[in-house]
């Protein structure tokens, strides 16, 4: 072959890999402003971004926030100081738009549990509009997001169920992976490794929860594990009569759940650590409550731990189940009920609490 020949095909060869450069160009650009078209219409009418940067291969949005409607405890429903969504471009033709990565950084979500109990409640003007368009119909592409990483996030549970003001819990620097999630039907496993903290008066807890959920059928299977969390935060859970309430002490929980068709099955152990109730101001209610430090004395090992296995079962829209499990446990219970503390309490506050988000983010698709 000729140098002119040989220069020719060369030539030609650059055109090719030129051409085929713009149109991959092209094709990232389109996919990148079709996926941000489905995050403006996420977001809705409640919703702001300071800035959505569409790149080539991701799409940047930058200080989102989607306001809370008047009543919910929080003013905002959701916000988060950077998220990066990098679509699947091999799938821009298909029927579903595939997002292979979503990266959020610094989210705030706010969760409500209303005064009648059951589930929890998210993004209320999302579900709401979600719940519309159900109704008449609307058609929506489907989207399959691989994973969803989430690193130094705030979620904030408020729960009317507890008389007077609602419980406000909350779990700071959050942080892990959501993998699988498939829009609008949500009829698979989706695999979840998050862990956070738990920030008392007295001490910081960790909280992790692993395992997976199949939301649009209300099943999931979770191992929750909290470790050294302040008694304090959940004082309206762990104690019934007394007025005097907690003055110190921690907690530890494992928790082994299966939820099929909203109803659930779960075991494990409760840790209560260093219990020490507030004492009263009034004499006569401080020597009253010696009988109570003498029952608590009597229930802890050599480390003053009280350890109490269990079991549980029941619907989670009405969770009116008891702990149930050996002798030992029966008498922990009945000497806990008798000056006035509630272990099962304890434990149904993170059954509802953990497995209602599972409710709560069905609400929110159409399909």
């Amino acid at each position: 072959m000729s140098w002119r020949r040989y220069k020719r095909w060369i030539v030609i060869g650059g055109v090719l890999v030129a051409v085929l450069a713009v149109a991959g160009i092209a094709a990232m650009h389109l996919a990148a402003r079709s996926v941000r078209g489905s995050i403006q219409e996420a977001l809705g009418p409640e919703g702001d971004a300071a800035e959505i940067k569409v790149g080539l291969t991701s799409i940047e949005i930058h200080d989102v926030r989607i306001k809370a409607p008047r009543g919910w405890p929080s003013d905002t429903a959701l916000r988060a100081h950077r998220i990066v969504v990098v679509p699947d471009l091999r799938e821009l033709l298909s029927d579903r738009v595939r997002v292979t990565s979503i990266e959020v950084q610094g989210a705030y979500l706010s969760a409500l549990r209303p005064k009648e109990g059951g589930g929890l409640r998210v993004l209320p003007s999302v579900a709401e509009r979600a719940k519309k368009n159900k109704g008449v119909g609307k058609a929506r592409r489907g989207v399959v997001v691989s994973t969803v990483r989430l690193t130094d996030c705030i979620v904030e549970v408020y729960d009317a169920t507890v008389p007077g003001k609602a419980q406000k819990l909350r779990a700071d620097a959050v942080k892990g992976v959501v993998e699988d999630i498939r829009l609008p039907e949500l009829t698979n496993r989706t695999r979840i490794a998050l862990d956070g903290i738990s920030r008392g008066p007295n001490r910081h807890g960790t909280i992790a929860i692993r395992g997976w959920v199949d939301v649009a059928n209300k099943d999931a299977e979770l191992h929750t594990q909290v470790r050294n969390v302040d008694l304090g935060l959940f004082e309206p859970y762990l104690i019934t009569k007394i007025k005097s309430g907690i003055d110190s002490g921690s907690f530890g929980l494992d928790l082994r759940s299966r939820v099929k068709k909203n109803f659930v099955t779960a075991s494990g152990t409760l840790t209560v650590v260093a219990l020490k109730l507030r004492p009263s101001e009034n004499p006569l209610g401080a020597i009253a409550a010696l009988p109570r430090e003498v029952a608590i004395s009597a229930l802890e090992n050599e480390q003053h731990e009280i350890t109490v296995p269990f079991k549980v079962e029941g619907d989670l829209d009405d969770p009116t189940f008891s702990l149930a499990g050996e002798g030992t446990l029966q008498t922990a219970v009945a000497v806990a009920k008798a000056f006035g503390a509630s272990f099962e309490g304890l434990v149904r506050a993170f059954l509802i609490i953990v497995n209602g988000f599972t409710s709560a983010f069905r609400a929110l698709v159409p399909g």
